[in-house]
């Protein structure tokens, strides 16, 4: 069985002979071009499985060569670069199977208008009408030189109990966001679309055979009663990290590790004795 090959596309001759001698011993076959014009005649010639392509050539660039080669070929495409500046970074998106169009920066950013740099508001909401789920990240929100209007706006969220709903541009993606006032400051919170849900209906859960019994209900109830308490986001810390930074600390001082794992207690069919042995 012939092995595959790579087409290897770069007019640096130790980068070709490194990449070169790599593949080989992977068990490939390797064909080298130096620039654009070499490419394009050893692809006239053989069909290679895979193409390593220099950015920077010194007859064409390499995203301009990548297109011609997309008329002769349709094997992938790997880009090579040694460009890493901000500049340096285009965006492309294919419109078809081996087509792209590639957007310059400042033609994404006209796309996103004024969205870049204000939340714009659409409307206020009931902030307690926001369902939990589709809370994403939290920020503040500050007031830069207009204390006055941020002051007016936070009392006037505050008093309300309401939330603006508004949108912003962020690295190329348009952001849902809420505005809310936190004690003394201006939340806001990245939301997700509601198509970024999956559907309840969509979830794949098991039925129960049966449904609860009223006692069974009940007895729930009555748990569930017993162990309210206001919430208090203080109560509760990352009791995982602490145990690993206890285990790390530990570790350092040469203490030996008992690395028996706690068993896990038994769970019965019988959920009356569970719920009463719970009370």
């Amino acid at each position: 069985m012939d092995s595959p090959l790579v087409l290897v596309v770069d007019d640096e001759p130790h980068i070709c002979l490194l990449v070169r001698e790599t593949l080989k011993q992977a068990g490939m076959s390797v064909r080298s071009a130096g620039d654009g014009r070499q490419a394009l005649l050893a692809l006239e010639e053989q069909d290679p499985a895979l193409i390593l392509l220099d950015v920077g050539l010194p007859d064409i660039d390499g995203f301009s060569l990548c297109q011609r080669i997309r008329e002769l070929s349709h094997a992938p495409i790997i880009m090579l670069t040694a460009r890493h500046r901000d500049d340096d970074v285009v965006r492309g998106f294919e419109v078809s199977e081996g087509k792209y169009v590639v957007l310059e920066k400042d033609e994404i950013k006209a796309a996103a208008g004024d969205r870049g740099k204000v939340v714009h508001i659409e409307t206020f909401v009931d902030a307690a009408e926001i369902d939990p789920v589709l809370y994403e990240k939290a920020y503040f929100v500050g007031s830069r030189d207009d204390k006055d209007a941020y002051r007016l706006l936070h009392e006037a969220l505050r008093r309300s109990g309401r939330a603006g709903i508004g949108r912003f541009t962020f690295h190329d993606r348009e952001y849902l966001a809420a505005i809310r006032a936190l004690d003394d400051v201006i939340a806001l919170h990245t939301l997700r679309f509601h198509d970024e849900l999956v559907p309840v209906g969509d979830v794949d859960i098991e039925a129960p055979g049966k449904g609860p019994s009223k006692a069974e209900v009940d007895m729930a109830s009555k748990l569930v009663g017993s162990n309210e308490s206001p919430f208090d986001a203080t109560d509760y810390e990352d009791s995982y990290r602490e145990a690993v930074l206890d285990l790390i600390k530990r570790k350092a001082k040469g203490e030996e590790i008992d690395l028996t794992e706690q068993e896990e207690p038994e769970h019965g069919d019988d959920l009356m004795a569970a719920l009463k042995a719970s009370l």
